[in-house]
């Protein structure tokens, strides 16, 4: 979802996962951006969240303001970014 903040994304996200009995996993992008602004480290806090997911099924995965790990212009972070979060949902495969 996107959207204006205060739009009501979140409270969204939240009715969802309680509306079905799913577990609510949030994640904080400006948070993962400050710890690891310019290395490429994101893919163990996504391999944590996506692997908890799976063992809490059903579950739903909210990443707050992802716009900021995913840039329109892909520098070299950037880059990296979509490579941990791409790496992270691979290693999930059943």
């Amino acid at each position: 979802m996107h959207g204006p903040m205060g739009s009501g994304k979140t409270s969204a996200v939240h009715l969802l996962a309680s509306h079905h009995g799913a577990t609510l996993l949030e994640m904080d992008a400006t948070i993962l951006t400050l710890q690891s602004p310019s290395s490429s480290s994101l893919e163990r806090p996504f391999l944590a969240c996506f692997t908890a997911a799976l063992h809490l099924q059903p579950a739903v995965i909210c990443i707050k303001h992802i716009e900021r790990l995913f840039p329109k212009t892909l520098d070299g972070p950037a880059a990296h970014r979509i490579a941990d979060f791409v790496n992270a949902l691979h290693s999930l495969r059943m």
